[in-house]
């Protein structure tokens, strides 16, 4: 009784593990494998392009606040007589930066972007025609700032020469001008009719370069 025992225990044990085996086994054996997520790479967002700056408008550039007056045919520099603070003395040519009566503050007049005062850094006093006068070889002297017309002046780029101008009374639409093409230091500046380009080229007595200081 006990072999036959032990065999039906045994039986059941093998019967066991087999069902156990089964269990483990349904189906394929392959563990479904879980689908592998795509990561969408999210763009990277573009920077807006940037704008260029509009370009300024183009045109003749403001002259310096001040500077002085060189003429071309002398190389020698609008100026106040040396000594001279008085009302009535007139403008001469003269070595540029010896002292201020050879510089000159350019104040705007109002309500005008062309037009200018031309004050004396030494003295504080005006360019000025003399009396208002409208012809040819009026002297032009310094004179007490009063604003008048006489006292007013614009600034004409001189044709065919780079960098000069010609000084132009408002008054009488005549140009600063130094007396007989004068090299000479010390020569008087007058008023007269403006040269046209080829006269201008020629003469250089009307034409100033400003530099700034």
């Amino acid at each position: 009784m006990l072999v036959v025992g032990a065999v039906v225990g045994l039986v059941l044990l093998l019967i066991a593990l087999v069902v156990v085996v089964a269990r483990l086994t349904d189906g394929d054996g392959t563990a479904a494998a879980s689908p592998s997520a795509t990561a969408t790479a999210r763009p990277t967002p573009t920077a807006s392009p940037s704008r260029s700056p509009s370009p300024s408008p183009t045109g003749s550039p403001s002259p310096p606040a001040g500077g002085s007056f060189a003429a071309r045919h002398s190389g020698y520099c609008l100026a106040v007589p040396v000594g001279r603070e008085d009302d009535g003395a007139q403008l001469v040519q003269r070595p540029c930066g010896t002292d201020p009566g050879t510089g000159f503050l350019l104040v705007g007049r109002p309500g005008r972007a062309d037009a200018y005062s031309l004050v004396n850094a030494g003295t504080g006093r005006c360019a000025d025609v003399l009396g208002l006068g409208d012809g040819d070889g009026v002297a032009v002297v310094q004179w007490e700032c009063h604003d008048g017309d006489n006292q007013t002046f614009t600034l004409r780029p001189v044709a065919g020469v780079d960098g000069y101008l010609q000084i132009v009374a408002e008054h009488s639409g005549k140009c600063l001008d130094v007396a007989g093409i004068s090299r000479d230091e010390g020569a008087p500046i007058e008023q007269y009719e403006c040269h046209d380009a080829a006269a201008e080229a020629e003469s250089g007595n009307q034409s100033w370069r400003l530099s700034e200081g």
